[in-house]
């Protein structure tokens, strides 16, 4: 367990990284509250990194992040998946 990393989704840091594994990381984030991201899914997070650098943007973090939020209403833990990043961020301008 690691305190102090920053969320893969909003960069927050301080972010519990709850567990690891080579099929998804487990993340608690002050912000987005605690989410699991599969392996593609993190793959498809760094192909939404844009040419300059930037990384996803702040738009496209807050998308993920409010989806997190919503998901944990119920009482799971949401879990991003490549195909749910794609629904969540191919809706979405640039």
């Amino acid at each position: 367990m690691d305190l102090g990393d920053p969320c893969i989704v909003c960069t927050a840091e301080n972010t519990n990284t709850v567990f690891t594994t080579d099929q998804f990381i487990h993340q608690n984030c002050p912000n987005c509250g605690e989410f699991k991201v599969t392996s593609d899914g993190l793959d498809r997070i760094g192909e939404y990194t844009n040419p300059s650098g930037l990384g996803l943007g702040h738009k496209k973090r807050a998308i993920l992040s409010s989806w997190i939020v919503s998901q944990s209403q119920s009482g799971a833990v949401p879990t991003l998946t490549a195909n749910i990043i794609d629904e969540l961020l191919c809706a979405t301008p640039q």
